[in-house]
């Protein structure tokens, strides 16, 4: 881990083989047997390492990065150990708790009243579009409305259409707005 994240200011940001190339080498039939976890490790670092994105690279501005700094690896660790179930509040309460904090505080620096915002955390914009998705077509097929189409820049984010494929609309559901040349509405 210290030694990738050393590194990471001279590596480049993305690998140079081409996906197809990375894809390639990842066919292979199901073990019948198990291996031991240094050896896991070892193709790890062998295998998968060489092959990723550097989200955490100074250069990088085509990903949003996430939590790759020393706080964010102990923070996602300590996540991990505790493995809490926030689906139910008793899977984990604290979590919960925090949570809760979380989108109060968010929803009072927006302005919001407490009738006015609420929500959960995801775990990124892909999983917050398809929920925001899936429940704007649950509280249409609710009221009983026409059907759905959704609005979005042309330049929007790749999640949008994965997210409409999942769910079930057509093509035509999804209206691409054009953008200017510094891409505004």
């Amino acid at each position: 881990m210290f030694d990738y994240l050393g590194d990471v200011p001279g590596d480049p940001i993305l690998p140079s083989d081409p996906p197809r190339v990375i894809f390639d080498r990842f066919r292979e039939p199901l073990p019948e047997t198990g291996v031991a976890p240094s050896e896991v490790l070892e193709a790890f670092q062998r295998e998968i390492v060489p092959w990723t994105t550097s989200l955490q690279h100074s250069g990088n501005l085509g990903y949003i990065p996430n939590s790759a700094t020393v706080v964010g690896i102990v923070a996602d660790l300590l996540a991990s150990t505790l493995n809490q179930n926030v689906s139910i509040v008793r899977g984990g309460p604290s979590a919960a708790a925090v949570e809760k904090q979380v989108i109060d505080w968010l929803r009072s620096f927006l302005g919001l009243t407490e009738a006015g915002g609420g929500g959960i955390l995801t775990s990124g914009a892909s999983m917050g579009n398809l929920i925001g998705l899936t429940l704007a077509r649950e509280h249409a097929r609710a009221r009983g409305g026409p059907a759905l189409v959704f609005y979005a820049s042309a330049e929007t984010h790749s999640s949008i259409d994965k997210a409409r494929r999942f769910l079930g609309f057509s093509e035509e559901a999804l209206v691409r707005v054009p953008t200017d040349d510094v891409f505004r509405l």
